[in-house]
């Protein structure tokens, strides 16, 4: 019994320094790179954030924004309106920083019924007149009133396409920025065809 007491072996100091510090170092090598994923995941979800937002946008101004009660209401857009008309330019221009969607009118109190997707110097914004009732105040389509400071708009522009006076076909271009990191912006840049029927 002796003789197997004497045969156990232990572990000398120098072999449980050696494993904390291997352990030590692969739990730092670990935390490191996971710093980096979660930073990298933010760049990506932030950029692909903007990307999502602009489509929205641009996609509201082409089928509409929504009007009226959630059950029977209608959508004022490009694609199903009766007239459209090209807002900030010169007069006549083929190309301005907003447009005004008037939609077919069922009865007379849709008289003057329209939508106006505009640009203001910040944002792009949309202000609609539903049965003769407009809006207290235009609605932010893009950035939200919750990104100004977060979104730059660089570029937004409205053309004309179709040679005739009356406008029927209409190009929309619409780029933005965001700031991924300090000092990095990564930027959308969306150009779309769009018409009436």
């Amino acid at each position: 019994m002796r003789k197997q007491i004497l045969n156990e072996k232990g572990f000398t100091l120098i072999e449980v320094m050696t494993v904390v510090t291997i352990s030590t170092l692969l739990i730092l090598i670990s935390a490191v790179g996971l710093s980096v994923f979660f930073s990298k995941y933010k760049e990506l979800n932030t950029w692909v954030e903007l990307q999502k937002d602009a489509l929205a946008c641009i996609n509201t101004i082409k089928t509409g924004v929504s009007v009226g009660d959630p059950v029977g209401g209608q959508f004022y857009g490009v694609s199903n309106a009766k007239r459209l008309e090209l807002m900030g330019g010169i007069f006549n221009a083929d190309s301005g920083s907003g447009i005004t969607c008037y939609p077919p009118i069922s009865d007379v109190s849709q008289n003057i019924d329209r939508a106006q997707f505009y640009y203001d110097g910040r944002a792009i914004r949309v202000n609609y007149v539903y049965k003769g009732v407009a809006l207290a105040a235009p609605k932010y389509l893009f950035p939200d009133e919750g990104s100004l400071d977060k979104i730059e708009i660089t570029n937004f522009r409205i053309t004309r396409l179709n040679q005739s006076i009356e406008t029927i076909v209409v190009q929309v271009d619409l780029s933005a920025k965001t700031e991924i990191r300090e000092g990095i912006y990564k930027e959308v840049n969306f150009s779309t065809i769009m018409g009436r029927d």
